[in-house]
């Protein structure tokens, strides 16, 4: 069932975005489990969150600075992601030390701290050695470079047997644009966000507005349409960014006829992810998809989906 993900001879760039990894010994000595992704400034940057009333302080912390991004699109953005400690179940501390972190990063990127976003994998009820973190934040920004996207896919896995990544071209009018995705996951994958991360970046130029709705309703075709064991999880996010690299009039309107193709796009590189997550689920042997036809409403086709997907009766006769 599972396959192993080779990099391709020819590294994976995209205009406007930088990236680096490395181990800060978090969890497990010299494996990688901290990642930066710098985006240039003029970038848009939108997301969806886990529904989790349990959410983590780094998941808080970016939630929080999503709805407010309109105001923070002259200056660079940063995304920093730790595997190893989810950040969950540690009250107050957790919340300071995700603020401790993102200051460090504020400072040494020069940016203001509402321009830094955080998300936090791995273990849950355990304090974050935030520090190690800190400690690391020089070197990370020191090593930025524009290739190193496929460290940054193996610096977010847990218990993923093999790093995710994605990377789809298309023509919107006369510009040839490009999509490039990662994600991990393995347990606790439900809907409404699971135990999982997805971090996808396009150079194209769209509004924010524009962009959110099409991440939101493409996650909800994609990311929060899987299942593995039915358990939601309060670590995950999908964030989604343009660089506005590309020499193109922004898409700016809903009737821009270039939106299909910008969408579809999307989903595809969403949808790339989420079956690798699905297909590398922890003790997964089968990947199966369900086709409800006939269904009064997408809402009501899902919910069908769904209960015959978790049901624990129809998992035992598929593994049987």
């Amino acid at each position: 069932m599972k396959k192993s993900k080779k990099p391709g001879a020819n590294p994976i760039t995209l205009s406007g975005a930088k990236f680096s990894a490395l181990s800060a010994n978090i969890k497990y000595e010299n494996r990688k489990d901290l990642m930066l992704i710098y985006l240039d400034s003029g970038s848009k940057v939108t997301g969806v969150f886990t529904k989790s009333f349990t959410r983590s302080a780094p998941v808080i912390w970016s939630e929080k600075i999503i709805k407010n991004i309109d105001r923070k699109l002259d200056e660079p953005f940063a995304i920093l992601v730790n595997s190893g400690n989810a950040n969950a179940f540690t009250g107050e501390k957790g919340h300071s030390s995700v603020k401790h972190i993102m200051k460090a990063l504020s400072d040494k990127i020069g940016v203001s701290i509402d321009s830094v976003l955080m998300a936090s994998t791995g273990v849950i009820g355990e304090n974050l050695p935030y520090k190690k973190v800190i400690d690391a934040i020089p070197r990370l920004v020191d090593n930025l470079s524009i290739s190193a996207i496929e460290s940054c896919a193996r610096a977010i896995m847990t218990t993923d047997t093999y790093p995710k990544v994605c990377s789809k071209k298309v023509k919107l009018g006369n510009e040839t644009v490009t999509f490039v995705g990662i994600a991990k996951g393995s347990g606790m994958i439900a809907p409404n966000m699971a135990t999982m991360l997805s971090f996808i970046i396009t150079d194209a130029k769209i509004s924010l507005e524009i962009l959110h709705k099409l991440t939101t309703n493409s996650c909800e075709k994609t990311f929060n349409s899987i299942t593995v064991d039915s358990d939601t999880s309060t670590s995950d996010m999908v964030l989604v960014a343009a660089t506005s690299k590309v020499k193109m009039n922004s898409i700016e309107k809903d009737d821009d006829p270039r939106i299909d193709s910008f969408t579809n796009v999307l989903e595809e590189v969403m949808k790339d992810l989420a079956l690798e997550i699905v297909r590398d689920g922890e003790g997964a042997s089968k990947l199966v998809e369900y086709q409800i036809i006939g269904a009064v409403s997408d809402h009501s086709a899902k919910k069908i989906a769904l209960s015959i997907a978790n049901s624990p009766l129809v998992k035992t006769a598929l593994a049987g």
